[in-house]
């Protein structure tokens, strides 16, 4: 009598975890009872069962695929000469940037020597800190 009260309650209980599937799904699928649905509510449907209802068929893509003729292609040779600049047009191009070039006046050019200038000599100090104290360190050391 036990084993039928257990039986009947299992069809009533919550979905717990480590049921093994044997829990009660909401949109019917699986090994358990089909639970009702409440009033007011059609029973929910996965996609591909409304897809297969509806007759929709589904286009799949492929990967792109070489074709054996090379066609819309140009071969290695016609495109190494394509991109070839000959020196008279590779001097016109380069003049053409050179000209798109916004170039320092003389003002900014001090201003950027100076800048530069100090960034050489602090570095140049740090550097020649560092070698007198390891000089310093190893004649301690050893000397």
């Amino acid at each position: 009598m036990a084993d039928d009260s257990m039986h009947a309650g299992d069809a009533q209980r919550a979905p717990r975890r480590g049921d093994g599937g044997k829990a009660p799904r909401r949109d019917g699928v699986g090994k358990g009872p089909r639970r009702i649905p409440r009033a007011g509510r059609p029973a929910r449907r996965s996609a591909c069962a409304e897809d297969s209802a509806k007759g929709i068929k589904r286009k799949h893509t492929t990967a792109p695929v070489r074709r054996a003729d090379g066609a819309g292609k140009r071969s290695g040779r016609q495109q190494a000469e394509r991109r070839r600049a000959t020196p008279w047009s590779f001097a016109k191009q380069s003049v053409g940037e050179l000209k798109k070039v916004i170039w320092p006046n003389g003002q900014e050019v001090g201003q950027y020597f100076i800048v530069v200038l100090v960034f050489v000599v602090l570095i140049m100090a740090i550097v020649a800190g560092l070698d007198y104290g390891f000089a310093k360190l190893l004649l301690k050391l050893f000397g």
